[in-house]
């Protein structure tokens, strides 16, 4: 809550308080009147009483919300709380008894309550008019603490958020590095003229790590064409024919995602699929339309290569997702002992 909400709520209330206390219903007349004006001018103390009552209200409910309410109530210890109730209950009523009873009386002749009245009687009819500001100013500065503890612990659980995505962003920023470089040391083992180019791009995709995938957000078009670099540079370590099918459909090449969010699933195929089988082409399949992302991949697995060590790339997504799109994602992976399907939907 900001400083400007708790005022608009102060100045609300002391507005509603002021009202009340300087109107009182004419029976006689069937209507509200002004303390000040009208018949009850004639008697004296309504001449006085709503400034007089207004201004010990505000010292009480002040005094209560700014010392006794974070001291004693704020404290969360019963003992605490009862004696600061009895403590700011004990001040208006003190208070009130020094300015009506004695002061009023010095000053002008005449007092608010009459004389032969018991002390009893006084003490618990302020109960009722010491409420009128002590149960606001409790209530006030209870909504206004709850209301900050929550925009806190929701502040936290971003702050926290945000450091978990990016520590999930720093272990694929390895991770592709580390595969990248398996493969171009597989070319310069080969002594392959594609040694140098693949080490030109890979350049090209440290750039954008380096950069780009730092943002919270980047343009779709900027990942795709990412993923787009990456498989050309995968497909420069590959001898023979291989067969890759990449279809884009995409509306709104502006709309943002998070940055690394897909790679992790083409990682996935060129690690543990067979592309070399024109039968079963690695297919890498992209649609954007009416606000909804839709990216899917499909291969062969590799039956004789396949990496027995499981990756990080698609737990790290999931969590990833689970993080950045909460109910707003569905996630489908299907294996069979021949192929493997990946089908991820968002919500944008």
């Amino acid at each position: 809550m900001t400083k400007k909400q708790i005022w608009i709520i102060h100045i609300v209330f002391w507005l509603i308080f002021i009202v009340r206390s300087s109107t009182y219903f004419n029976y006689d007349n069937l209507q509200f009147e002004l303390a000040f004006w009208g018949d009850a001018a004639e008697k004296k103390v309504f001449r006085y009483y709503p400034l007089l009552f207004t201004f010990l209200s505000s010292v009480v409910f002040y005094l209560n919300y700014l010392y006794v309410i974070p001291k004693f109530i704020g404290s969360k210890k019963l003992w605490r709380i009862v004696l600061g109730i009895i403590f700011i209950y004990s001040v208006f009523i003190g208070l009130r008894y020094f300015i009506e009873e004695y002061l009023l009386f010095v000053f002008f002749g005449f007092t608010n309550y009459n004389p032969m009245l018991p002390t009893s009687f006084y003490i618990v009819d302020n109960l009722y008019f010491a409420s009128l500001s002590i149960v606001p100013s409790i209530t006030i500065w209870v909504v206004v603490q709850f209301v900050q503890s929550q925009k806190e612990k929701t502040e936290a659980l971003k702050l926290k958020t945000e450091a978990e995505i990016n520590f999930l962003k720093s272990q694929v920023n390895p991770h592709f590095i580390f595969n990248t470089m398996n493969n171009i040391y597989y070319l310069v083992y080969q002594k392959s003229d594609l040694a140098l180019p693949a080490i030109e791009k890979l350049s090209h995709l440290m750039r954008y790590i380096t950069y780009e995938s730092q943002e919270k957000w980047v343009s779709l078009e900027a990942e795709w064409d990412y993923i787009t670099n990456y498989v050309e540079l995968e497909c420069m370590r590959i001898n023979g024919k291989h067969f890759i099918v990449l279809e884009k459909t995409i509306e709104q090449p502006l709309l943002q995602l998070p940055p690394l969010l897909l790679l992790p699933f083409v990682e996935n195929a060129f690690k543990h699929g067979e592309i070399t089988d024109e039968n079963y082409p690695l297919q890498i399949r992209i649609v954007q339309q009416e606000g909804k992302l839709i990216f899917e991949t499909s291969n062969k697995i590799n039956q004789y290569q396949k990496d027995k060590q499981q990756g990080i790339g698609v737990e790290n997504i999931k969590r990833r997702l689970a993080l950045q799109y909460p109910q707003r994602h569905t996630l489908t992976i299907t294996q069979t002992e021949t192929t493997y399907f990946c089908n991820l939907t968002i919500e944008l």
